[in-house]
């Protein structure tokens, strides 16, 4: 399906993403309080204003393509074409000062983006990409980072849930992330999805994965990654699209490792735990850890995990090893 010139489209749309980044940048001094849409999301009025200032500016470039905001929707998701936005993805880092929140905007055609923009007001960083030509950052051309050991790579985690009906997410959340921090270099949550994305296209990270797949979060940063060389996939290593459970992104060559990490503790249907997650070889954790927390509110019990007791004080005794 043709939409228009992809010229003038990513002209309009880079103009709207100006607007938008400025309104950010101003709004950081009155945020004002934080509005809950559900028992688990928030947003700040600037999101909303963010969001009415790019519908209206593509609405006037663009009257033919619907558009859908994450804040107030309209577009359907069945739509052949529409824009779609994030006005501030990771509005709770925005409302905190922090500097790790981004707009995302993207063009899907046909189910898949064929453009897309994250920018980053505090950081000063714009990623582009458009189907078929590449993905830049301010200009710069860049490319996922090649490495085929996951024991190298930075991979980026999404947030864990809050609220009501969290418990059930945020235990394959647990397992998933015990599962990286013992097979790669570093895990990283940054609060934001396409943040996530656009540093994976940049080579700052080497593998990102979210336990969901809204459009608003993850378009814009799917097209940055594919587009840099990166493979975008659903936890059983099909290929990203609008029906996919969860998003998984990483260099080509790191696929079938990060599927690894993956498969065994998301499968649908089971109640995953975080002992699903553990390598076959005896750990030592700290009392606190939250995994060992986790394995023991769910009575398992492998003989895999020796309790360290914290260090004794000079002149006193030890406290033995015990069993989880």
């Amino acid at each position: 399906m043709t939409v228009g010139d992809p010229a003038r489209l990513l002209f309009a749309a880079s103009q709207a993403v100006d607007m938008a980044a400025d309104a950010v940048r101003h709004g950081r001094s009155h945020v004002g309080n934080l509005v809950a849409k559900s028992g688990t999301d928030f947003a700040t009025p600037v999101d909303f204003e963010v969001e009415r200032l790019i519908r209206g500016h593509l609405h006037s470039a663009t009257p033919a393509i619907p558009f859908l905001g994450e804040e107030e929707g309209e577009a359907r998701l069945d739509e052949a074409a529409r824009w779609v936005l994030d006005p501030i993805d990771g509005t709770i880092n925005f409302s905190k000062d922090s500097p790790l929140c981004a707009i995302s905007l993207s063009l899907v055609v046909a189910g898949q983006p064929v453009l897309g923009i994250v920018d980053t007001p505090f950081l000063g960083e714009r990623f582009v990409a458009r189907q078929g030509d590449g993905a830049y950052v301010n200009g710069t051309r860049i490319a996922v980072a090649e490495i085929d050991d996951l024991h190298e790579a930075v991979v980026g985690l999404a947030d864990f849930k809050v609220g009501v009906g969290s418990e059930e997410e945020n235990r394959v959340h647990l397992a998933l992330l015990a599962s990286f921090a013992h097979r790669c270099l570093r895990v990283r949550m940054h609060g934001s999805a396409a943040l996530d994305l656009a540093w994976l296209a940049a080579g700052r990270l080497h593998a990102t994965a979210m336990l969901s797949n809204l459009p608003w979060d993850v378009t814009a940063g799917m097209l940055l990654v594919r587009e840099a060389g990166g493979a975008v996939y659903d936890f059983d290593g099909s290929p990203h699209d609008a029906d996919s459970r969860y998003t998984i992104a990483s260099a080509a060559a790191l696929v079938a490792v990060a599927l690894g990490g993956v498969a065994h503790v998301t499968q649908p249907g089971e109640r995953p735990s975080a002992a699903q997650a553990l390598p076959s070889r005896p750990l030592d954790l700290r009392v606190g850890d939250p995994v060992l927390r986790e394995i023991r509110r769910d009575g398992l019990r492998r003989g895999e995990i020796k309790v360290v007791p914290p260090a004794q004080p000079p002149g006193k005794p030890a406290l033995p090893a015990t069993d989880a």
